[in-house]
């Protein structure tokens, strides 16, 4: 019984062993086989212990490796050393990475041969010099980005585009001109500013003296006035040598002197006079002024009251608040002048402080009016003088010959008394007013003239009584 178990375990083991060598080989018939899908059958199992074992699976017998997707060489590795299987392929394109489909750059196609290697890049387009075609040649996303071109030398120098719409343009320098001072080359024969109409030409520097002429000259393609002379010793000859702005300040000059002359015309200043050093007058005569100076070099001092004679203000009051400006001692003073007779203008005449004072110009007037009431008084009122009339109609008074109630008639119709006192009955025909009053109040005419009756004198007549 342990010898049968042993050897049906030997058995097994075998095929087992036989059945794994056989993965992945190639068959000896020449049929390939594969590792994982034609595995060698296994034996049967014996019957009654000594079963007869399977046949094991095929042999793989090694051969060169070729790229076809096979361990040929059972070496448990597929195709290796290979790059590719035969007849694959794959777009390339060996030109920077940048540049590919750009422009005119475009990829191309590797094929796989049949040592499994990729052949050569067929039909891509890599990057060339730009060229004015109306393309990208080179690639880089601008279309004909040729260098401007240039042709002329100085003014007549141009720069034209590399290429305008596929076409190369034609640079043609421009014309040249007259030279002048500009630092261009105008004339364009490389030489710059050779020649200016202007330069040589005499010119102001803006300095003082003798250095002021000078010459135009270019510098610096501008034109410039340089000077012609230098600063020399200054010498009495009317011009400014040293060129300092001063004429004849020669050394010895410039101090003072006396003329000999009157007045301010003594003062002088020694200066050049000719080819020599004199003292010249320094003031001339001029209007006398009231200064306590001979203005006009006549040997008198402010003669004829100079500045004299207007108006000035004196400090005082009214009429006299202005006076008369008179030169005295080499100043002017204000001389005031003196008051007249006041007078109805609103102005202080008499200089005493208050203006119509007095009542200047005031007495009686005419008013216009009858009887008393044409006596008025006549005042002077802020400036101007004014006739009032003072008097007022009152009841006419019998036997004072005055027209006292300014009707133009004197002591008409007397009563048998004044109507302004009480007593016996009046006659209306004596006065107008009893008239009016006995109209109105017959007690006053028939039975007496009482206090109520000198009322009605004002009340109805308008008369005042005194």
């Amino acid at each position: 019984m342990l010898r049968i178990g042993l050897w049906r375990v030997l058995v097994l083991l075998i095929g087992a062993s036989l059945s794994g060598a056989a993965l992945g080989c190639v068959a000896t018939d020449g049929e390939t086989s594969s590792a994982n899908l034609n595995p060698g059958a296994g034996g049967g199992g014996g019957e009654g212990g000594f079963g007869q074992g399977g046949s094991g699976g095929a042999t793989c017998v090694p051969a060169a490796e070729t790229c076809d997707g096979m361990d040929n060489d059972c070496n448990g590795g597929v195709d290796e050393g290979c790059a590719c299987q035969e007849g694959q392929s794959q777009p390339c394109y060996s030109g920077p990475a940048q540049t590919k489909n750009v422009g005119a750059c475009a990829e191309g196609a590797q094929l796989c041969d049949a040592k499994g290697q990729w052949g050569p890049c067929i039909g891509q387009v890599k990057p060339i010099t730009d060229t004015c075609n109306g393309i990208d040649d080179d690639c880089d996303g601008a279309v004909d980005d040729l260098p401007e071109v240039a042709c002329g030398v100085g003014a007549c120098h141009v720069v034209v585009p590399g290429c305008v719409n596929g076409k190369a343009p034609v640079c043609e320098p421009l014309l040249p001109s007259l030279e002048v001072c500009d630092g261009v080359d105008n004339d364009c024969d490389q030489l710059v500013d050779e020649f200016d109409p202007g330069v040589g030409k005499g010119c102001d520097t803006g300095e003082p003296g003798v250095c002021n002429a000078g010459k135009k000259a270019c510098v610096a393609g501008a034109i410039v006035c340089t000077t012609q002379v230098t600063p020399s010793n200054e010498v009495c000859d009317e011009l400014d040598n040293d060129c300092n702005g001063a004429v004849d300040d020669v050394l010895g000059t410039g101090g003072e002197c006396s003329t000999g002359l009157l007045g301010i015309c003594s003062a002088g200043t020694t200066a050049c006079v000719g080819n020599g050093i004199d003292c010249v007058q320094t003031l001339q005569p001029q209007s006398e002024l009231c200064n306590g100076i001979d203005d006009d070099c006549d040997g008198q001092l402010d003669e004829g009251n100079p500045e004299g004679g207007g108006a000035c203000p004196s400090g005082q009051a009214g009429a006299c608040a202005f006076g008369v400006y008179k030169c005295m001692g080499g100043q002017l003073i204000c001389e005031a002048g003196s008051g007249g007779a006041e007078i109805c203008n609103g102005k202080d005449d008499d200089c005493d402080g208050v203006a119509d004072n007095g009542n200047p110009g005031g007495g009686t007037c005419d008013t216009g009016q009858l009887g008393l009431c044409g006596v008025g008084s006549q005042d002077c009122v802020n400036g101007k003088l004014v006739c009032s009339q003072p008097n007022q109609p009152v009841a006419e008074v019998c036997g004072d010959k005055l027209d006292n109630d300014c009707d133009g008639t004197t002591d008409e119709g007397c009563c048998a008394h004044p109507l302004c006192t009480t007593g016996g009955t009046l006659t209306p025909s004596c006065d107008p007013c009893v008239a009016k009053v006995c109209a109105s109040d017959s007690y006053c005419c028939n039975s007496g003239w009482d206090s109520i009756c000198v009322g009605e004198v004002t009340s109805i007549c308008g008369l005042t009584c005194p």
